[in-house]
């Protein structure tokens, strides 16, 4: 939602239903209200050297008036239901500061976190289980389903789950996955031997002893 290029109209497609529509967009309006509500209190607060020293009634109302500020669903309505722009979201957070000071603050703190995790680290893992340099006959396919049975087994789904994706793969490429689970269980470690583009052969040195390369 935070990118100025697609807002709250990818939830707009017939992929979504109306009830996930309003829950998103719910949940864009609750993640935001701290940040609304951190501007109103600053708003809010007068600054000692510009109080105004006249104490009339009409004085008072003109204050009040000034201090007061526009709903969230305002801006948020501004902003997602507004035309698309193809622009990079930061520069566009940057130009819009002014205009969306809510959605700004907000748009700083998501867009600063990481994009990478230690759950992307644990896909590589498996994904050299998978794709052994002895078994390069894998078409993409097959290693692409194996990976996400995988991920069903190893990052805990419940059983019901993991039964359910058990049918939608063939006989041969659940004994496959079980094979591979057999050889390199969860609780085990396993420490895999460097990658060599040679078989191991066993060789002669020169004192007549044999070894392994």
């Amino acid at each position: 939602m935070l990118a100025p290029d697609s807002r709250f109209r990818f939830f707009l497609s017939e992929d979504w239903d109306h009830e996930w529509r309003v829950r998103y967009r719910r949940s864009f309006q609750t993640a935001l209200s701290p940040y609304q509500t951190r501007l109103l209190d600053n708003q809010s607060t007068p600054d000692p050297q510009t109080q105004p020293t006249s104490t009339s009634r009409l004085s008072k109302m003109l204050s009040g008036n000034q201090r007061a500020t526009k709903p969230t669903d305002d801006e948020v309505s501004q902003y997602l239901d507004g035309d698309l722009i193809e622009i990079e979201p930061l520069q566009y957070w940057r130009e819009n500061q002014s205009r969306f000071p809510a959605i700004v603050q907000l748009a700083r703190d998501i867009l600063s976190i990481p994009a990478t995790g230690a759950g992307v680290e644990r896909l590589f893992n498996t994904a050299r289980d998978i794709c052994h340099y002895r078994r390069g006959r894998m078409n993409s396919e097959t290693i692409e389903e194996h990976m996400l049975f995988l991920c069903s087994t190893r990052f805990n789904l419940k059983e019901a789950e993991t039964k359910e994706l058990e049918q939608y793969f063939s006989l041969q490429e659940n004994e496959a996955v079980r094979e591979l689970n057999m050889e390199y269980p969860e609780e085990v470690e396993v420490e895999m031997d460097g990658i060599s583009d040679y078989e191991e052969e066993d060789i002669v040195d020169p004192k007549g002893e044999r070894g392994n390369t």
